[in-house]
């Protein structure tokens, strides 16, 4: 099969592609020895990005859209190396024929590597686009210059464009040191809050999510699967005969699908098979109510991440506590699906999952297949930040078309198959023992984690047995060993070591091998939990020591970034006055240590007759280094607030010992409009500094700024998400007891 890359340069178009490493805005001009890995693996430009003949700049993007405006980012950055507008930057998403291999789409990391990559790739096409111009132009490059792809000799007009002087030619490159990177007082584009290419048709009701895909040949398809998780098909006492007229009966194992023309019949036949399905019991499944016990019981002896001292000190003044945070779902908006279709020896599957490349290799390996005769192409759907059932139903899908090649295979979840087949995050226990001098200065630090590793993504050929189908056929895959993601970025442990200065620090982890209800990745992974559990204490101690939140954090901070960031918040808030009744909290972290800084102020007031939460307002403060698109970090980090406050009052996966009982939006509610908080959103735009992604943030922060405000209102710590009404109520109750 012939690749694009050959196709290119045949047809001489000029190719960038990007990820990487945070390395190098300052070093643009450096031996390629210190480019991003993937810039030193794949060094041709020719590889990258594409000038077409009719004036269009293509971006062949490794990274995906999902809903986070990363490609319009992306787009900003091409277009201000370039100097051409933005309306020529034409981006192809994820397509595992065309497009390179970034992996995943996840960790707020594609602005922070691809963003950087990208920036130098393009300013490197730039001078060979240059010194084309010149020869062409029988001038200097010194004497060029260049606006919307024209360029300008001696600041005039020459009427020679960069599509012209390309033609036939290839850059033939693979060293980089000629590009120069525009500075950021000569940006007009990057720093600018430009308008999201994908929003438009999103707004508009046009075809923008894979749910709109059509085919003149689409057959629709539904999963009958287990109704209890570990469940395996016993019998079936169901005939083909039996279903609808065109419908068909696609089994392989415990792997059950009806598949017809009309969805409304294969969703009828469905539920006919499922009651006449006869299943094994399945797994125990714990007491939800006393979770935190349980994943003690299961873990593994504890391992050290971090440590540094020489042993806790005494101190007068010492705080204890464990926190919990329960199952919660990913939630999305629309249930998962894909499309897939078998021509010949063929597999092309249609995908809103976040990594397309490894996806390809998990499907190759579960079917038996060469991984270059399959086809992944990246579709956005409403999705979510995390693993959901995307990548479940691409498997799925592939399934179904290797029964019935030629026919293309919509593979539809309802909302229950959602609900029951993806992977939730992770149920988590943490304790924490700290101490604090009578100055304000933190002493001690113990903290120690029970979770899983955060992670179970069918992530390459190797974990191909995490997809759900792979224990259900017939030729299975075993489920691959549970791996912890390791430091600095962590999983369970993620954001677990704190930013501020400790002399005496232990964080341990409890590995959790395997885990009763199904868990994966779900927005900031353990850092959630960790964010609110430091910042609770961090209150508490300030509380004990009679200083200010912010003015305790401070003093225990060096991170002159971390200071800025706090100190601004408290401009913004109006931090010392409050309404009455109203409580105040504050939550900061710098995402995995190492990304972008965090701070935020909740304000809200606590009905403590009926329990209700009202949450009034939330202040936040961000760097993120280099900004490219304002407008766009302000929708991740409010969207971001949103879902920790949802996280925070209302989301948990209900279960009895036998099966999961959050099937529908009635038995797991999410927070509604009408109780979004006022947002109040500021940025730090630090132009001479690397850009971060800003994904995944601010909800470690807003659930924390969230505890500590509820906290305050109450007189009284809640420790264990979510915090109910009634949970409100019992610990009113438990206080006046005491």
């Amino acid at each position: 099969m012939i690749s694009r890359r050959k196709l290119l340069f045949n047809a001489g178009a000029l190719t960038v592609y990007f990820s990487l490493n945070p390395v190098l805005a300052a070093n643009a001009n450096k031996p390629s020895s210190l480019l991003p890995r993937a810039l030193k693996h794949n060094p041709e430009l020719d590889a990258w990005l594409s000038l077409d003949k009719r004036g269009k700049v293509k971006l062949f993007s490794g990274k995906v859209e999902l809903g986070q405006g990363i490609l319009t980012a992306f787009a900003q950055i091409v277009a201000e190396e370039l100097n051409v507008a933005m309306t020529r930057v034409e981006i192809i998403n994820t397509d595992t024929r065309q497009c390179p291999d970034l992996g995943y789409t996840f960790g707020g990391i594609s602005i922070e590597h691809g963003g950087t990559a990208l920036q130098l790739a393009a300013a490197e096409a730039k001078a060979v686009l240059l010194s084309y111009g010149a020869q062409h132009l029988a001038t200097e490059t010194s004497q060029l210059s260049v606006q919307d792809g024209e360029f300008y000799l001696n600041n005039q007009p020459s009427g020679i464009t960069y599509w012209q002087v390309l033609t036939d030619s290839r850059f033939d490159i693979q060293s980089y040191g000629r590009g120069v990177i525009e500075q950021s007082r000569e940006h007009s584009i990057v720093g600018t809050s430009a308008q999201r290419l994908d929003i438009p048709a999103k707004a508009f009701g046009q075809a923008a999510f894979i749910q709109d895909m059509r085919f003149s040949d689409m057959w629709h398809a539904r999963i009958v699967g287990p109704p209890v998780p570990g469940a395996a098909l016993i019998d079936s006492n169901f005939e083909s005969k039996h279903l609808s007229a065109g419908q068909h009966l696609v089994q392989d194992g415990s792997f059950l699908a009806i598949v017809g023309k009309r969805e409304e019949s294969v969703v009828r036949d469905s539920l006919t098979i499922a009651n006449n399905c006869q299943w094994s019991r399945g797994s125990e499944l714990p007491d939800e109510n006393n979770l935190v016990a349980w994943l003690k019981s299961a873990a593994d002896p504890a391992e050290t991440v971090a440590q540094a001292g020489q042993g806790k000190r005494n101190s007068r003044l010492n705080y204890r506590a464990q926190f919990s945070r329960p199952y919660q779902a990913h939630a999305s908006l629309a249930p998962s699906m894909a499309i897939a279709k078998l021509e010949g020896r063929q597999l092309t599957v249609w995908s809103h999952a976040q990594g397309m490349f490894p996806l390809r290799s998990a499907i190759a390996r579960l079917l038996d297949m060469d991984e270059t005769m399959v086809r992944c192409i990246h579709v956005p759907s409403c999705g979510c930040y995390g693993h959901n059932g995307a990548d479940d139903a691409a498997c799925d899908a592939a399934i179904i078309a290797t029964k019935l090649p030629g026919r293309t295979i919509r593979l539809q979840y309802s909302r229950e198959d959602e609900f029951l087949r993806e992977p939730y995050t992770s149920a988590m226990a943490v304790e924490i023992e700290a101490s604090v001098t009578e100055q304000g200065k933190i002493q001690n630090w113990d903290y120690q984690i029970w979770s899983c590793a955060h992670s179970s993504r069918p992530g390459g050929a190797k974990r191909a047995g995490n997809f759900l189908s792979a224990s259900r056929i017939k030729k299975s895959i075993a489920k691959p060993a549970s791996v912890p993601i390791p430091q600095p970025r962590g999983g369970s442990d993620r954001n677990a070591v704190p930013l501020y200065t400790v002399p005496n620090l232990r964080i341990r982890r409890h590995l959790v091998p395997e885990m009763p209800l199904r868990a994966s990745s779900l927005r900031t992974l353990g850092a959630f939990t960790n964010v609110i559990a430091i910042e609770s204490c961090i209150d508490q101690l300030a509380l004990m020591t009679a200083v200010d939140p912010i003015d305790f954090r401070i003093k225990n901070l060096q991170d002159q970034r971390a200071i800025h960031v706090l100190e601004r918040l408290r401009e913004v808030s109006d931090w010392r006055r409050h309404a009455e009744g109203q409580g105040r909290g504050i939550g900061f972290a710098r995402y995995k240590n190492s990304a972008a800084y965090c701070a935020v102020a909740f304000f809200v007031r606590v009905n403590k007759a009926t329990g209700k939460i009202t949450l009034d307002k939330a202040v936040s403060v961000t760097d993120a280094g280099r900004v490219i698109n304002p407008d766009g970090v302000k929708n991740q980090i409010e969207g971001g607030i949103i879902q920790a406050a949802s996280w925070c009052l209302k989301e948990r996966v209900r279960f009895s010992k036998t099966q999961v009982k959050s099937r529908h939006w009635g038995e797991y509610p999410v927070l509604g409009f009408n109780e979004v908080p006022e947002l109040e959103t500021h940025i730090v735009n630090r132009a001479d500094q690397p850009p971060y992604g800003v994904g995944e943030v601010s909800p470690g922060p807003a659930g924390a700024a969230l505890a500590n405000s509820i906290a305050d209102a109450l007189g009284v710590r809640l420790h264990d998400i979510p915090f109910t009404s009634s949970y409100v109520l019992q610990a009113l109750h438990n206080v006046s007891e005491v």
